[in-house]
């Protein structure tokens, strides 16, 4: 098969052989006379001479080039028939050139890569510390969070006021012990129903008790007060404190009477105790008289076999045990119970 590309038709009468690629009109420019550079190669034209030798061949390395020239030109808009730009494939690919010369930091490229990587180095550094960042931008963005900060909607804590107190004295009693605020323990009732020791407070009228006398001290804790009653008591001398122990023992361990004891106590030939501490001694005695009755009267009875009517004149004689005789009495009746 002949390709039909690479032959050119041939005339039939001796005419001129027309060119290969079709002719686009001209265009014509306004302002100037020069006639436009055809916009593609214009092949010689040849005739056929007499004898009808056959024309050349058509060089197909040069129509591949024209083909191609004619393809950058309409990538480049080129209208057709445009006068030819001088030069213009190699003038474009020197500028292209021109370009990939230029050093490596001047390209836009490497600056983004640059800026990229600067921002990746950045965020791993600042990875370690994200959470405290975190934190304190929490602290400084919530002002309600930190003690004493208020909000619109939080009003500020108010301290609870204190209602009531209740003083107890905590000093000694005896006489002539200075009182003052250090005497008393003080708790306070507050308006939330809490209740916790008060400070603070002050004793209206301090001062020393006195001996078998009430005292009443006022406690002041901010305008809130009460009232405590101290009494003085009169410090007992030891011969008191002596007397009232051997009148205990007397009374545990012989069941004597009240008026038996007494005497024991001041006898000069029993305890020889004054008076004063004999009588302080029975005046503080718990025993019970009428048991002691009843248990002389059994022994009486036991040990000695004597009637109820002799052990009543023993309970009740000067000379023998100094019951009273509702004591007496008292002995004789539950003696066989």
């Amino acid at each position: 098969m002949t390709n039909q590309n690479n032959a050119v038709p041939q005339p039939d009468n001796g005419e001129q052989s027309t060119s290969v690629l079709p002719q686009y009109p001209q265009p014509s420019y306004p302002g100037t006379s020069e006639q436009p550079t055809p916009a593609f190669p214009q092949f010689p034209q040849t005739t056929q001479p007499d004898n009808s030798i056959p024309p050349a061949p058509v060089d197909l390395y040069q129509h591949q080039s024209d083909q191609q020239q004619f393809s950058e030109q309409q990538m480049f808009n080129v209208p057709p028939g445009a006068p030819a730009q001088p030069n213009q494939s190699n003038a474009r690919n020197s500028h292209v050139s021109t370009k990939d010369k230029k050093p490596l930091w001047k390209k836009w490229w490497f600056w983004v890569i640059v800026v990229v990587v600067l921002a990746a180095i950045g965020s791993a550094l600042g990875m370690g510390e994200g959470d405290t960042g975190a934190q304190d931008m929490d602290l400084s963005a919530t002002p309600s969070k930190v003690p004493g900060a208020t909000t619109d909607q939080q009003e500020p804590e108010k301290d609870p006021v204190l209602q009531s107190i209740t003083a107890t004295y905590t000093g000694s009693t005896d006489a002539g012990t200075s009182v003052d605020i250090n005497s008393f323990s003080i708790t306070g009732t507050y308006d939330d129903g809490s209740v916790d020791s008060v400070e603070g407070c002050t004793v209206s009228n301090p001062g020393a008790l006195v001996g078998e006398q009430a005292t009443t001290f006022t406690i002041d804790c901010g305008g809130v007060t009460t009232n405590v009653v101290v009494t003085g008591v009169t410090p007992v001398p030891i011969e008191y404190q002596n007397a009232l122990v051997k009148a205990n023992q007397y009374s545990d361990m012989m069941h004597m009477s009240k008026q038996g004891i007494y005497d024991q106590l001041v006898s000069e030939y029993g305890e020889q105790f004054s008076p004063e501490a004999a009588q302080w001694a029975i005046d503080h005695m718990t025993a019970d008289w009428n048991a002691n009755a009843l248990q002389k009267a059994k022994d009486y009875q036991d040990m000695m076999a004597m009637s109820p009517a002799a052990i009543y004149d023993q309970l009740i004689s000067e000379y023998g045990e100094k019951f009273t005789p509702e004591e007496a009495q008292y002995a004789i009746d539950n003696l066989n119970k």
